[in-house]
């Protein structure tokens, strides 16, 4: 490490005997936990100079890390007695680490990371905060329990016009479809029932036609949703089929199931086109894959004579299958490990075995794919190579909620 700056830190190429390693990178300051940072920082400046250490305080409040400011600053007063009007800025590094944390709290929450921001905001910090900023935790806490309750009313109401219905076989098909809703509605899905909360209360509308709502809404969103239940187990038939036609590896059975999906009442082309927007990635993942709480390593055929692809991939924390997220794809560079460019991305894992990295906090899912043959150094724009992306993506995205829109390519080199 040669270079420390609040937004990066430079790292360059060792020289000596026998090797030297040729390196001249930057990685986010914000990246490197407190603790290696502070040895870091410890051992460049020299301890008895307390101009020198304020330094330290200033890089970590230009880095946005205000705790670590408050801590560092602790120890020049332990060090430092004499220097009583250092005591008075402790007060608003705290206001501004409380802010900090309020930042990280709706960032998590925009993620969709919901449970961790719930968690940050009950360890919110109330000692030396104003009470603006109290007041925004408050709202936020109020806002989660008011989804809370508006998720269980929803739920309430729609078992309820489930269970007023007459025929029994649509009664029992509504019944799998709210059980469905039920284990997969976050807060985000939630909103797909807006139809059937919006006329749940109405009494022109029967049973079937509630239940209708919801499960047209489930499955193509609530401003596509219809009233007409037979139309939306139609649209429920549909999506099974539209599932079964993506994991159907045989052309000829493929070209059946299309034939029968054309004779659904609902199954138009702009109602294909919704359901394969809403629906969850239709391969299941092996258990063999899993390596870690939300890491996977997979594989893909490689190209004829060539030997197969592997690449691994990171999940952010609280990965729902419903909701679409950003990628990065992070092609490795020679000697440098697949699990290296993931951790370089979505950071090492915890103890808890959850990663910490800038797209962890962002909900980014990290695709490291190991794209090199033996002894390769250097691209050399093959068939080979061309597939080993491509095919690493198609495959992920067969089995990971991905938008399309969002793909972001890396290599370092």
């Amino acid at each position: 490490i040669t270079e420390i700056t609040p937004v990066y830190t430079k790292v360059q190429g060792i020289r000596g005997e026998p090797r030297s390693y040729v390196w001249d990178m930057r990685i986010a300051t914000s990246s490197i936990p407190r603790e290696m940072l502070h040895k870091i920082l410890k051992t460049a400046v020299p301890q008895d100079d307390v101009d020198a250490r304020l330094q330290v305080v200033r890089l970590y409040l230009q880095s946005d890390r205000y705790r670590d400011a408050e801590l560092e600053l602790a120890e020049i007063i332990e060090d430092f007695p004499e220097m009583t009007n250092l005591r008075d800025q402790v007060q608003q590094l705290r206001q501004l680490g409380a802010r900090l944390v309020l930042r990280e709290i709706q960032l998590r929450a925009k993620a969709g990371q919901t449970q961790m921001a719930r968690s940050l905001l009950a360890q919110f910090p109330s000692e030396d905060v104003s009470g603006g900023l109290l007041q925004q935790v408050r709202e936020l806490l109020a806002k989660y329990a008011a989804d809370d309750n508006r998720r269980k009313a929803l739920l309430d109401d729609l078992d309820a016009q489930v269970a007023a219905i007459r025929d029994p076989n649509g009664r029992r098909l509504a019944e799998q479809f709210a059980v469905e809703i039920a284990a997969e509605a976050n807060s985000d899905p939630l909103n797909r029932l807006a139809s059937f909360e919006r006329l749940a209360d109405d009494a022109e509308l029967t049973a079937e036609q509630k239940v209708a709502l919801a499960i047209s809404g489930w499955l193509i969103g609530a401003n596509d949703a219809t009233d007409d239940f037979q139309t939306a187990l139609s649209l429920a038939e549909a999506r099974d089929m539209i599932r079964e036609y993506l994991r159907e590896p045989t052309a000829a059975e493929r070209t059946a199931i299309v034939a029968e999906l054309r004779d659904r009442e609902g199954a138009t082309i702009e109602n294909v086109a919704r359901i394969l927007k809403l629906m969850k990635p239709p391969l299941d993942l092996p258990d063999t894959a899993r390596r870690r709480p939300g890491q996977f390593d997979l594989t893909i055929p490689g190209l004829s004579g060539h030997n197969d692809v592997r690449y691994l991939v990171q999940l952010p924390p609280e990965y729902d299958p419903l909701r679409r997220y950003p990628v990065i794809v992070a092609l490795t560079d020679a000697g440098v490990p697949a699990e290296a460019e993931l951790a370089y991305w979505a950071g090492d894992p915890r103890d808890d075995g959850e990663p910490r990295g800038q797209a962890t906090r962002h909900g980014y899912i990290t695709i490291a794919v190991d794209w090199l043959g033996p002894k390769q150094i250097a691209c050399e724009y093959s068939a080979r190579e061309h597939h080993s992306f491509l095919g690493s993506l198609r495959d992920a995205m067969r089995q990971f909620s991905i938008d399309s829109d969002l793909l972001f390519l890396t290599r370092h080199a």
